[in-house]
Parts: C-alpha cells; structure tokens; sequence
C-alpha cells in the first residue's frame, strides 16, 4: 500500500474500517481508500462515494458521494451504477431525475 499499489490500498483501507488485523479506524481507512480512489481504482471509488454518503472517516456529503459513485459507473463498476441510479431516483446529491436514475 505504500509502494503505491491501488489494491493493496483498498485491501488496507477495507481492513482498517472492519477492524480486521488492524485497530478499527475510520480515519486511517478514508485515506487509505481515498488513495486508491484517486489512482483510479474502481473500487476505490465506490467505496468512496460510500463513505460520503455514511460519513465514515469523513463529514456526510451526499454531493461528493455522487461525484464518486459517477466515476465509478464510468469504469463499469455495477455497485456504483446502481448507487448512482438510487441517487437519481430519490434525489440524494443531485436533482430528482427519474429518467437519469434508468439510463
């Protein structure tokens, strides 16, 4: 996970907010996972819109969680797709958008 390796910081990032090997960390797992999210890793991406909308390791922000969740969609994460459709369908983060929320 230091050497840069996305998955290893989404693996360390995962441990850290179950507790698994490690103390249970919200803080430590936001950044772990916020690292792998920003070098592109899918997963990483959905988890972090997750932790937006939770407010785990972070201040809840249903705007930031879309704004992950999109970028994961982007790169065929279905996870993130159904997220993003909820999201357009209840209103959470964006405008209420029926038709965006099938598309």
């Amino acid at each position: 996970a230091e050497q840069n390796h996305h998955g290893a910081q989404m693996n360390l990032g995962s441990m850290y907010a179950a507790g698994k090997g490690v103390e249970q960390d919200e803080d430590q797992a936001f950044q772990w996972i916020q690292k792998a999210a920003q070098g592109g890793l899918a997963l990483g991406q959905f988890n972090m819109g997750n932790l937006h909308a939770a407010g785990k390791g972070t201040a809840k922000d249903e705007v930031q969680a879309v704004v992950w969740w999109r970028k994961a969609a982007a790169a065929k994460h279905p996870g993130a797709q159904l997220a993003l459709g909820n999201a357009y369908n209840f209103g959470r983060g964006v405008d209420k958008n029926q038709q965006e929320a099938f598309t």
